[in-house]
């Protein structure tokens, strides 16, 4: 691994796929540097089964949560995968008690 990217952004959960390669598919809105905001959305792959597990029961398509992602970079390219998510209410009421 030549490189590792962490990013954290509030997203909205659309579905998951769960079999040989778990996923969930995330939208959300992303800010274009003319300031114009168009939708994105991501298929990530979810290789921890626990991890998994608790967003399927945790998560329902249509819900908010905040998402932290990881990009691995090697030389024959990249992966990004779920790393953790918590629930838009519990990430409020975080933000809520840290002021």
């Amino acid at each position: 691994m030549l490189r590792r990217d962490e990013v954290t952004i509030r997203t909205k959960l659309v579905s998951v796929s769960d079999g040989p390669n778990p996923s969930v598919a995330l939208l959300h809105r992303a800010t274009r540097s003319d300031g114009r905001t168009r939708t994105v959305s991501q298929i990530v792959g979810v290789p921890d089964r626990c991890l998994f597990e608790r967003i399927c029961s945790e998560v329902r398509p249509g819900d908010e949560i905040d998402a932290t992602m990881v990009t691995q970079w090697s030389d024959n390219g990249y992966t990004t995968f779920l790393a953790s998510f918590k629930t838009f209410s519990n990430s409020t009421r975080l933000a809520a008690s840290a002021r």
